[in-house]
């Protein structure tokens, strides 16, 4: 259903870009929840479905203090303190960060979640709060 619903948003534009990218006839079956290809070698439905896979993603709470890391390093492409862009490498998988919840949604497929959940937990063992009066 959540990936139907990201489908279908904004005139199935997204299902517009997937057919694009991957050179693959698409049909919605709203009534399953799921995306029909016909008509695809192995290789052109693995990028199917690795494209789809990147639509949802699970959502973690995050501490503070990481979700502080988190925010002040989003921007930051290179270097010691890109620490984003180094877990979205490291993993695979996109990293969105909530702005007004201490959240973070992985985007991406069961393998590089798991080692973006890790990444997280790590982060979350190196850095810490503290309180300045």
């Amino acid at each position: 259903p959540e990936v139907a619903a990201a489908l279908c948003r904004r005139g199935r534009r997204r299902l517009r870009e997937i057919q694009l990218a991957c050179g693959v006839p698409l049909q919605l079956d709203r009534a399953r929840g799921s995306v029909v290809f016909s008509r695809a070698t192995p290789a052109e439905a693995a990028m199917v479905r690795k494209q789809i896979a990147g639509l949802v993603g699970p959502r973690h709470s995050v501490p503070p203090a990481v979700w502080a890391e988190l925010m002040r390093t989003r921007t930051i492409q290179d270097g010691e303190d890109a620490t984003v862009v180094r877990m979205q490498e490291a993993c695979g998988c996109r990293i969105h960060i909530e702005r007004f919840l201490h959240e973070v949604r992985i985007f991406g497929e069961e393998e590089g979640i798991a080692i973006a959940t890790r990444l997280l937990k790590e982060l979350g063992e190196r850095v810490g709060e503290e309180s300045v009066r």
